[in-house]
């Protein structure tokens, strides 16, 4: 959203492209350091720790910690681009000790190639803020006749069955 956001800016001229880029890509790489030290600590707390060990044998949970010595890096820079469940990855870097100097490069590689995309897709949607607004509003003018509808033909149903 905050990349969007920053794209929408600069279609109005408000910010320029470098600037939004090093203000995502900065605002990314603090978010992943932050999450990265939350999996820390949680790796370290002896209850997640319990928690774990009800779900995965200490095995499995090996065989994960050195999937992430040899593909971490990967692992980070692929994380940006898996929205939904990246910040689960960032969290077991941290749980599984990856150093957070590769959080900070490769994370910050990973932001610098996907917040481009984004502002991109802002840039375009500020550039053409006055025909989303029309869309919108023929949007919104066939939802409620769209909603009118069903509810009156289910209305009529039940006066039907009634």
């Amino acid at each position: 959203a905050i990349s969007l956001a920053g794209g929408v800016l600069v279609a109005q001229g408000v910010i320029g492209l470098p600037e939004a880029l090093l203000a995502t890509t900065l605002g990314s790489i603090v978010g992943s350091v932050a999450m990265y030290y939350i999996g820390l600590a949680a790796g370290r707390h002896p209850r997640l720790r319990r928690l774990l060990a009800r779900f995965f044998t200490e095995e499995r949970i090996e065989r994960v910690a050195a999937g992430y010595r040899k593909w971490g890096r990967l692992i980070i820079v692929a994380n940006r681009f898996l929205p939904g469940i990246r910040t689960t990855f960032i969290l077991a870097a941290g749980l599984f000790r990856v150093p957070v100097r590769d959080v900070v490069v490769f994370g910050g590689l990973s932001a610098l190639l996907w917040n481009p995309l984004l502002i991109g897709v802002g840039y375009l949607l500020g550039a053409n803020l006055d025909r989303l607004q029309e869309w919108l509003a023929d949007y919104t003018l066939l939802g409620w006749s769209a909603l009118f509808f069903l509810v009156a033909r289910r209305l009529a149903r039940r006066w039907e069955l009634a």
